[in-house]
């Protein structure tokens, strides 16, 4: 049995997986519109990650269409919640620049 540390620990590591994720799911989106198959390379992790891409390339062809599958579901989840955010950021300041009623002096 092998012992995983809990990759959450390492902000370094996060920031570099949300930036290579950010990336990756937006040359997804444009190559899924044209092709249903495309190159690997044309994913542009070598630009990049190089060691995540070394990896990514020696993996099994399930482990990268799941990645890409999975890739491809974070980036319109992380679409939807901004398109969220945005709406209720809006609706706040609507909210806070309105004219509240002021109390009579007495």
């Amino acid at each position: 049995m092998v012992k995983i540390k809990d990759p959450r620990g390492d902000t370094a590591a996060i920031a570099m997986r949300s930036l290579r994720a950010d990336n990756t799911f937006k040359i997804i989106k444009k190559i899924i519109k044209k092709y249903k198959s495309f190159d690997e390379d044309k994913l542009g992790l070598n630009k990049i990650d190089i060691s995540f891409y070394e990896d990514f390339i020696s993996s099994p062809e399930s482990i990268k269409q799941e990645l890409i599958f999975l890739w491809e579901e974070i980036g319109d989840l992380c679409e939807e919640l901004q398109k969220k955010n945005i709406t209720n950021d809006t609706v706040m300041l609507n909210i806070n620049t309105e004219e509240k009623p002021i109390a009579p002096k007495i």
